[in-house]
């Protein structure tokens, strides 16, 4: 096994890229029906505060103090709020072509 790095020996630059938080989701989801708002957060890419701002559209499940969502449901929640964006954005270019004088 490999000693770990002295950081005096590591170039500023080097630190910092060894101190910076990893972009990639280490979350596995084999076996698991629920993650907790954490996890799924880490599992859509977004911060945890971010996602809080969308648990009142996003079924969970409260136990005790903890909030849980069911994995079947948070993708569920995504694929249905990817046709909604979907369905918007086609309706803007529809309204655009309209307004420009063209028929959708």
């Amino acid at each position: 096994m490999e000693s770990p790095r002295d950081p005096l020996e590591q170039s500023p630059k080097q630190q910092l890229a060894d101190e910076a938080p990893k972009a990639r989701c280490t979350v596995s989801f084999d076996g698991r029906v629920a993650l907790s708002v954490s996890e799924a957060a880490a599992a859509l890419g977004v911060s945890e505060r971010h996602l809080r701002s969308f648990l009142p559209e996003i079924p969970r499940v409260h136990l005790g103090s903890r909030v849980i969502i069911p994995l079947d449901s948070l993708r569920e929640w995504l694929r249905e709020r990817a046709a909604q964006e979907k369905a918007q954005d086609r309706k803007l270019m529809d309204e655009l072509i309209r307004g420009l004088g063209g028929r959708p």
